[in-house]
């Protein structure tokens, strides 16, 4: 299958910093989703660089169509057995620069030149918005995976998006959740690959792709085009307001950006950069706006259309409004799609400890370790499904190893989660809590 169906997860970002990941609660989720990683560093740089450069030119549909194809055919050719071996390699040497934040090593390794010609072909000074753009992104630590920057890494599958060779990325984050993209694979004519492109599971479009879309829309095109590209029309303090959005976003002033979302004309909050920016401002504003984030949730489909990649990112939904079942399954979608990846399945676990299905938490959790046994996330699972069966002396087990190996503490408070509540109640809980007050810092 070269295209995947519409239900593929987005990126996953927390709300909040935790000393371990936490099951998910109301307001404050341990799998809460992130709207933008990645895509929206590259259509911020675009909407920054673009406001000052001459409007788009009409564009004739066949002739855009005959470049489309043409590019495609140049991309479509299948890997050699060396070349996937290559490929493999290339790919975890990308996640070795993001991981050691080798700014340089990040660069060199993505095609610019390539991604830059594919957003702004077309354009009355195109010239000048290239050089603009990829000034900007190459000054950003880490460039386009400016979100993942220092990150651990992981590759999760090599497969073909849309007949081009790709692969599958995902980088745990330090503050808990994890980000899913595929990098679109460029043979180089001396040998080896770039990366030419990024597929947003958020967007369900290639990053060149949205990043063109919003170009269109912030410099003011002809209407006819931005309504045939975008269905709606610019407006000058439309542009203006993405741009303070952007700036805002990018600079941590997450009520600056609901602010400016909520004065927005009603055409404009239904483009969808907007939208994105909006729900991650909300998401970082954590309990102070759950309720207002869950609504905005709701819209997603509705706004970002029905071919998107959302289910993780409705994964908060569901939890907010404690609809496990529900949330359950939009990972058990997401599954079928991207393939037996550790993260997803620790998130599948989770679920099914709050869905009280212990067996198939317990298998989730086995097939997560055996995967990725090193992985953070997997010590909740683990003490969640011993205390679930009653093997409290599991659970003492299972926080003593992760203080071994990450000597990190975990404290009786932090047990908040309801299958600890007989936990709570048994004598080798009342043993080993005195035991962590002596010595906890």
């Amino acid at each position: 299958m070269d295209t995947p169906p519409a239900s593929t997860p987005p990126p996953l970002i927390p709300q909040q910093l935790h000393q371990f990941p936490h099951a998910p609660k109301k307001g404050l989720s341990g799998c809460a989703i992130a709207a933008i990683v990645g895509v929206i560093l590259l259509v911020g740089l675009v909407v920054l660089a673009a406001l000052a450069v001459p409007a788009f030119n009409k564009i004739q549909a066949q002739a855009e169509k005959l470049r489309t194809d043409t590019r495609a055919k140049e991309l479509q050719v299948e890997l050699t057995a060396s070349e996937k071996v290559q490929a493999g390699a290339f790919a975890q040497e990308l996640i070795q620069a993001v991981e050691k934040k080798d700014h340089e090593k990040v660069n060199a390794v993505v095609d610019y030149d390539f991604m830059a010609e594919e957003i702004f072909h077309g354009f009355t000074g195109s010239t000048q918005m290239k050089r603009g753009f990829m000034e900007s992104v190459k000054k950003n630590p880490g460039g386009i995976f400016y979100e993942v920057f220092g990150q651990p890494g992981r590759v999760v599958r090599h497969w073909k998006r849309n007949g081009i060779p790709a692969i599958t990325l995902r980088f745990v984050l330090s503050e808990g959740g994890a980000s899913y993209f595929d990098i679109v694979l460029l043979r180089q004519k001396a040998g080896g690959f770039k990366v030419c492109d990024i597929y947003s599971y958020l967007f369900g479009v290639l990053m060149s792709k949205e990043a063109r879309q919003t170009t269109a829309f912030v410099t003011g095109a002809d209407a006819g085009m931005v309504a045939q590209i975008l269905g709606s029309a610019a407006r000058k303090k439309d542009m203006e307001a993405l741009s303070k959005m952007v700036r805002a976003s990018r600079e941590g002033r997450p009520e600056e950006v609901i602010s400016i979302y909520q004065a927005l004309s009603p055409e404009m909050k239904n483009q969808p950069t907007a939208f994105l920016l909006y729900v991650k401002g909300l998401q970082h504003m954590g309990e102070e706006r759950q309720d207002e984030y869950a609504t905005a949730l709701e819209k997603a489909r509705g706004i970002l259309g029905n071919d998107v990649t959302i289910d993780l990112l409705l994964v908060d939904r569901h939890v907010l409004r404690e609809d496990y079942a529900a949330a359950r399954k939009a990972v058990e979608v997401s599954l079928q799609t991207i393939g037996d990846d550790s993260y997803l399945q620790y998130l599948l676990g989770m679920m099914c400890v709050r869905t009280n299905d212990i067996p198939a938490a317990k298998e989730a959790l086995k097939k997560a370790e055996a995967a990725e046994p090193d992985l953070f996330e997997l010590v909740d699972l683990r003490m969640q499904t011993r205390a679930a069966e009653k093997d409290f002396a599991g659970v003492i087990q299972a926080v003593e190893a992760f203080k071994a190996r990450t000597g990190a503490t975990i404290t009786p408070d932090m047990m908040t989660e309801p299958v600890y509540g007989d936990f709570k109640k048994s004598p080798e809980f009342t043993r080993w809590s005195a035991t962590v007050k002596k010595t906890a810092p």
